[in-house]
């Protein structure tokens, strides 16, 4: 039996948890003599609960942990424990640091600066936009991209650093076998193939609530910088910059604007000390990382002029064009500011949606893309 197995055994094992299986290797001295250990052993060490003993007794007798540890290479899934070489040296410094981790993919390269993109999951346009912008930034800069592969913020950032064909990691609170939600399926795929999925918890376990915020200590944990998008007063996004504080990592927040409650967890961790993020230049100033940015003079939350979208559009177009941004804005509005009658603004907009240069994001409102023309 490789010796990889024994610590796929050890990890699913119900109830000893990291510290305790740390404690446990470092009296017996490696994971196969905790396998080999008597009943009378195990209650001499003093580590163990008469539960604890009973479990990793009855653990020994179970064969579907070897079958399962066999699928492992058929997933195309990787065991990286503590003691191999390639475990992240940035996980190493951490609190209840995982014994074991699954990764599809790749990790990321130690020597790069690592940065976390994380926030609301029902995030705004202007949220998502924003995130998507960091992460493609960054990305750009040779900085990888962290995040939790849910909805909203994460997968905005994750799918920003892919646009740059970057390095992105997803750290699951289930199985790296199990993409969720089901709706990032094809952003799942892409990560698998050019970045990474990584999670603490065994192939096929579905992600449990109480999973999440342990899977944020990794989010922070594998991160030089935390920045936070959008996230309400309370939002498992602040229990990740508070995990990042006890691991003395930087965290940063996008401002928001007052009432807007999902901006008020920005806000607040601003008021307590966070930095604050104008430019994708004030995270690479932290990161005391020098690179080339596209668009440096620029705020995120303000678009680039595109010249070439500018020489495509007509006069309307262009007056249309000129009064969106990245906030959602009514067509009433719109047709007060620009001052053009119904029937020229709906045609303007019908025009810049078929160029590529705004998108209707619900009945009605419509904001600026970033896509290229």
């Amino acid at each position: 039996m490789d010796e990889k197995f024994y610590w796929f055994w050890l990890c699913n094992i119900p109830g000893l948890g990291n510290s305790r299986i740390e404690k446990l290797i470092q009296v017996f001295g490696n994971v196969k003599g905790i396998y080999d250990a008597t009943e009378k052993i195990l209650r001499a060490v003093h580590i163990l609960s008469e539960k604890n003993i009973q479990c990793i007794v009855e653990s020994r007798k179970d064969s579907h942990i070897f079958t399962e540890y066999l699928k492992l290479n058929q997933k195309k899934i990787r065991l990286i424990t503590l003691d191999d070489a390639e475990y992240p040296e940035r996980l190493k410094q951490i609190y209840d640091r995982p014994v074991c981790l699954y990764l599809k993919g790749k990790l990321p390269d130690e020597h790069c600066p690592a940065v976390a993109v994380v926030g609301a999951r029902t995030c705004s346009e202007y949220g998502r936009q924003t995130a998507y912008e960091i992460g493609r930034q960054l990305s750009r800069a040779g900085v990888n991209v962290i995040s939790g592969l849910a909805r909203g913020i994460d997968s905005a950032g994750h799918a920003g650093a892919l646009k740059e064909d970057g390095y992105t990691l997803g750290v699951l609170a289930g199985g790296v076998d199990v993409c969720y939600p089901r709706e990032n399926i094809a952003l799942y795929g892409q990560m698998e193939n050019m970045g990474g999925i990584l999670s603490e918890y065994p192939p096929g376990m579905e992600p449990l609530s109480r999973h999440f915020p342990l899977r944020n200590r990794i989010i922070s944990g594998m991160s030089d910088v935390v920045t936070v998008v959008e996230a309400r007063e309370r939002s498992g996004s602040l229990i990740t910059a508070d995990m990042a504080l006890e691991q003395n990592r930087t965290v940063m927040a996008v401002p928001g604007r007052l009432g807007d409650r999902l901006s008020a967890g920005c806000n607040k961790l601003i008021k307590q000390g966070a930095g604050i993020v104008c430019s994708v230049q004030d995270i690479l100033e932290e990161l005391n990382y020098e690179t080339f940015i596209m668009y440096p003079q620029n705020s995120i939350s303000d678009v680039p002029e595109n010249k070439k979208i500018m020489n495509l559009l007509a006069r309307e177009e262009e007056m249309v064009y000129s009064c969106l941004d990245l906030t959602p804005k009514n067509l009433n509005i719109i047709i007060e500011e620009t001052g053009l009658e119904l029937s020229v603004v709906t045609a303007a907009l019908v025009g810049l949606q078929c160029k590529g240069a705004i998108r209707e994001i619900s009945r009605g409102y419509y904001v600026r893309t970033r896509a290229e023309i």
